[in-house]
This record gives structure tokens, sequence and C-alpha cells, in this order.
């Protein structure tokens, strides 16, 4: 039973990194005319937090 719900926890925190890293141009997108720097910025913060939820998960479910 702890397996179980070990790789639930890891399959959850995956989709949660996926998540983040499907929007994030449709989100750059809405915040209308900004310059090259305003857009990376989020860019490079959701996909920081995407990677680091899918090494959770690496760690947890590894």
């Amino acid at each position: 039973m702890e397996e179980v719900l070990a790789y639930a926890v890891v399959g959850l925190v995956g989709l949660w990194g996926v998540s983040h890293v499907i929007p994030t141009r449709a989100v750059v997108a809405g915040s209308g005319k900004t310059s090259a720097v305003d857009r990376r910025m989020p860019v490079q913060e959701w996909l920081a937090e995407a990677v680091t939820t899918w090494s959770l998960t690496d760690e947890v479910g590894g």
C-alpha cells in the first residue's frame, strides 16, 4: 500500500510540473506588450519551478 501511495504522489507531482510548462506561452502572451527581458523572467521562473518539481519526483520515486 505504501508503494502505491508513493507512486501516486510521484505521478501527481510530475503532472504538477507539466501543468506549469504547458500554459507558460499563453501566460506570457497575455501580459501584453512588454520588453523581451520582462517576457523572459516569468518564463524562466515557471520553467525553474517545473524542473524543481520534476527533480522532486525523481528523488521521491527513485
